[in-house]
């Protein structure tokens, strides 16, 4: 119990008083493995990391040389989240975290692991549209055409009628059908859609013209 609590104390003193990030973390994730019912330490522990994580980025951008740093402690991150969602007692949203971990394996390159996290943050919600964006950058990129279509259509039910989303998102569907799927009659549905909303729009005007 005293042990806990020494660490406890550490692990806030090094965060919240001294700034010490890593040293805050090495002292919350020791106190994690005596008390790993402490949703609070727990809580904290994904914060810093978090916040390890954002640094690691921005400073990835700046120095190349700082990727290999940047991708250990992406995946420090990541084997935590996956932990957490392990856990019966946690207060970590699914569907976040989900997004969270895609989110960090299309930065780290790793697309199929990726891919599978945005495919269960889509079970959870199909509407969330994060998800069905990372799902459709996955079908283009194996040039998985009609699994695209099928998720730019659940897209535009869900963005509002007069959107530039919903516009952009007709003209990318309308390439898909026109230039990927030989359609041209469902592109050109897709081109008159969009003129519903800007009747001067040149582009799907040209492209009806043709």
């Amino acid at each position: 119990m005293g042990g806990s609590i020494s660490l406890d104390w550490l692990s806030w003193v090094y965060e919240t008083k001294l700034g010490a990030q890593e040293e805050a973390l090495k002292y919350a994730i020791e106190l994690v493995e005596l008390d790993p019912q402490n949703t609070r330490v727990r809580r904290s522990v994904r914060s810093i990391l978090a916040q390890q994580t954002l640094s690691a980025l921005d400073q990835s951008q700046l120095n190349l040389n700082n990727f290999e740093r940047t991708s250990s402690e992406i995946l420090a991150y990541i084997r935590f989240l996956k932990s957490e969602l392990d856990r019966q007692d946690t207060d970590l949203d699914q569907l976040s975290a989900y997004t969270r971990i895609a989110q960090l394996y299309e930065r780290l390159g790793e697309m199929k692991s990726a891919e599978r996290y945005w495919k269960r943050a889509f079970r959870l919600d199909p509407e969330f549209l994060p998800a069905s964006q990372g799902l459709g950058r996955a079908a283009y990129r194996r040039e998985s055409w009609r699994e695209l279509v099928s998720l730019y259509r659940r897209e535009l039910n869900v963005l509002e009628e007069r959107s530039p989303q919903r516009v952009e998102l007709l003209r990318r569907l309308a390439e898909v059908y026109e230039s990927r799927l030989d359609r041209p009659s469902s592109a050109a549905r897709c081109y008159e859609d969009i003129l519903s909303i800007l009747p001067k729009d040149t582009a799907a005007l040209s492209s009806l013209d043709r």
